[in-house]
C-alpha cells in the first residue's frame, strides 16, 4: 500500500492534473521537488518489479540525473515482461540480427524479449513513455502519435538505440539493429548545445522541445525529409539516398557555426562508411 500511495501521489502531482491536449504541446513536467526526487530514487530500488530490470535501472540510475527518471518510476510500477520463444530459423549469431528480438508495447506497459541483452532497449522505452494508467502512452521519447498516425519514429528508434549503446553497453554493442539510424542520431544530436539536454528531452517525451531545437538550425522541408530517412532507414533506403541524407546533415550542422561539431560530423560520417557493414 506505501508503494501505491507513493506513486498515486506522484502521479497526482505531476501527471493527472494536466489535461491530454497540454501533454501533447507542452514541456509538461514541472521541476521536481527534493522530496520527489528522494522518493523516485527509493521506489527505483525497493519496490516489486521483475528482478531482471533492477541491474538495468542501476545502471540508468547512475547514467541519467533524476529529474529524467520520472516516467521510468511510474511505469516500473506494473511492467509486465514476457519471454518470446526463439523460431528454428534463427541463425545461430542472433545478436547480428537483433532487429525484431524486442518490443515496448506503451499501452498495456509490456516488454516482450527473447535475450537479456534485448531487455535494455525496451526498458529505455518504458522509461520515457508518459505513463499508460492515464491513457498517455501516446508520447513515447520523440515519438507521438495524433489519431492513427505515428510520427517521428524512426528518430526516436535511432537515439532510443544510441542511448541503449551508451548506456547499458559502452558503446560496444555492435549489432545490425538500427545500425544506420544510430550514425545519424549522433550527428542530429549535435544540434544539440550539450548532449544531456537532448537525453532529458528524451526522458520527458517533450518532441515539441525536440522539434523546436531542431529547427534552429533546418527548415520545415529538411526536417521532413530527415523524418522521412530515419522511418525508412535499415528497411528500404538505398545507398545514393544514404549519402544524399549525410551531406544535408553536414550541411545542417555547418549553421551551427561550431567548429568542433562540424569536425566531428565529419568524423561520423567516415566512421560509418569505413565499418565493415555499410
Amino acid at each position: 500500500m506505501v508503494w501505491e500511495e507513493q506513486i498515486n501521489q506522484i502521479i497526482d502531482n505531476y501527471i493527472y492534473k494536466l489535461s491530454y491536449n497540454e501533454m501533447l504541446h507542452k514541456n509538461e513536467i514541472p521541476s521536481l521537488s527534493n522530496d520527489d526526487k528522494n522518493t523516485i530514487k527509493l521506489l527505483l530500488f525497493n519496490n516489486n518489479y521483475n528482478k531482471i530490470l533492477k541491474p538495468l535501472v542501476y545502471k540508468l540510475y547512475k547514467y541519467t540525473d533524476i529529474d529524467n527518471l520520472l516516467y521510468c518510476c511510474i511505469n516500473l510500477q506494473d511492467v509486465k515482461l514476457n519471454k518470446l520463444k526463439p523460431t528454428s530459423k534463427e541463425p545461430k549469431d542472433r545478436i547480428l540480427f537483433r532487429l525484431f528480438d524486442g518490443s515496448y508495447d506503451k499501452l498495456n506497459n509490456i516488454i516482450e524479449y527473447k535475450t537479456k541483452n534485448d531487455i535494455s532497449h525496451e526498458l529505455l522505452h518504458l522509461a520515457s513513455t508518459k505513463p499508460t494508467k492515464y491513457k498517455t502512452g501516446k508520447k513515447s521519447g520523440f515519438s507521438y502519435v495524433i489519431g492513427t498516425k505515428k510520427y517521428l519514429e524512426g528518430i526516436n528508434e535511432g537515439y532510443t538505440e544510441l542511448l541503449n549503446r551508451r548506456i547499458f553497453f559502452n558503446e560496444k554493442y555492435n549489432t545490425y539493429s538500427y545500425r544506420k539510424k544510430v550514425y545519424f542520431m549522433r550527428l542530429i544530436e549535435l544540434l544539440y548545445n550539450s548532449p544531456k539536454d537532448m537525453e532529458a528531452d528524451y526522458f520527458k517525451a517533450n518532441s515539441k522541445a525536440f522539434i523546436k531545437q531542431l529547427t534552429n538550425f533546418t527548415t520545415k522541408n529538411e526536417f521532413n525529409e530527415l523524418s522521412s530517412t530515419m522511418d525508412k532507414l535499415d528497411f528500404t533506403i538505398k545507398n545514393d539516398e544514404l549519402k544524399k541524407t549525410f551531406i544535408l546533415l553536414q550541411n545542417i550542422i555547418s549553421r551551427t557555426n561550431d567548429d568542433k561539431k562540424i569536425i566531428l560530423s565529419k568524423k561520423y560520417t567516415n566512421e560509418y562508411y569505413k565499418s565493415k557493414s555499410v
